[in-house]
Parts: C-alpha cells; sequence; structure tokens
C-alpha cells in the first residue's frame, strides 16, 4: 500500500512520515473486522453468522482465547475451527466460549485503543478530519463513542 496520496494534497508537514497511520488504519480495520464478525447482530444479518469460525480463521478474539483458555477449553474452541462447520448451535457455543473467556471484550477493549490512538494521530495532521470522521462512523456502528466506555459485548 502506498502513502503517497497523503503527501500529494498536504500543504503543511508534508514531510511527515504517514506509513504508521496507514499500519494503525489496517490494524483497526482488521481487528474491528474480527470483532464485528463475531459479536455483531447486524453484522451477522448480512453475512454468515460467525463466518471467521466456519472459516478456521484465527481472529484476534480466536488468538486471545487460545492463549488464555483452560487447556481443555482451548482443545474444544480448536476442534470447532478444523470443522469448519456452518452449524448455528456449534457457532453459538464457540461464541459463548469467546464471550465466557472475555476474548470479544478484550477485543472490543484494542479497537476501542486503536481508535484513540488514530483520532489523536490524525487530528494533528492537516486534511485528518476525513480520517477521523471515518473511524468515528465505524465506532457508530459497533455502538461505542469514544467519549463513553464501551459496550459490553452482546
Amino acid at each position: 500500500m502506498t502513502t503517497n496520496p497523503f503527501h500529494r494534497f498536504a500543504t503543511t508537514n508534508a514531510d511527515n512520515s504517514y506509513s504508521q497511520i496507514v499500519e494503525e488504519l489496517s490494524l483497526y480495520f482488521q481487528i474491528r473486522d474480527d470483532y464485528v464478525n463475531l459479536a455483531n447482530d447486524d453484522y451477522m444479518k448480512s453475512k454468515t453468522f460467525c463466518e471467521d469460525i466456519t472459516e478456521g480463521k484465527f481472529s484476534h478474539p480466536i488468538i486471545h482465547y487460545v492463549t488464555h483458555a483452560p487447556e481443555l477449553e482451548r482443545a474444544a474452541l480448536l476442534d470447532i475451527l478444523k470443522l469448519r462447520t456452518s452449524d448455528i448451535e456449534v457457532l453459538r457455543k464457540a461464541q459463548q466460549m469467546l464471550k465466557s473467556q472475555g476474548s470479544l471484550k478484550v477485543t472490543l477493549e484494542t479497537v476501542v485503543g486503536l481508535s484513540k490512538g488514530l483520532l489523536e494521530r490524525v487530528g494533528q495532521l492537516e486534511g485528518g478530519e476525513g480520517i477521523a470522521q471515518i473511524v468515528k462512523k465505524l465506532d457508530e456502528k459497533i455502538g461505542f463513542e469514544l467519549e463513553d466506555s464501551p459496550p459490553p459485548p452482546p
């Protein structure tokens, strides 16, 4: 991904490196998507329920779970991932496992932290208002605004 277009539109601070912001945006978008895929009912209506589990992906909440859950529970979730199932009851069980271990909460907290950092960083840039508005709109879609504390995962 090129960061050169940012430099083209800058009239001040044109010597700033935008690669860190692009990396942070990428991380924000990915972890936000990981959270939404497993915790957001509206997202699940438009896509497959817990699609990341069906696809066997090791997303942020899954990685948190397998690094923090007791061995038997970790093995159970890994078995579900290996199944690549679309069985709603199995997927709900996996989702509940993620909730009970706090993995969805930790993922949301990570998204909030990334969002705060991004908003602070782009707020210092000329023309950063557009990026800030996109991040704020995405935050609103998952039900939090930075003035508030994050809601508990569903």
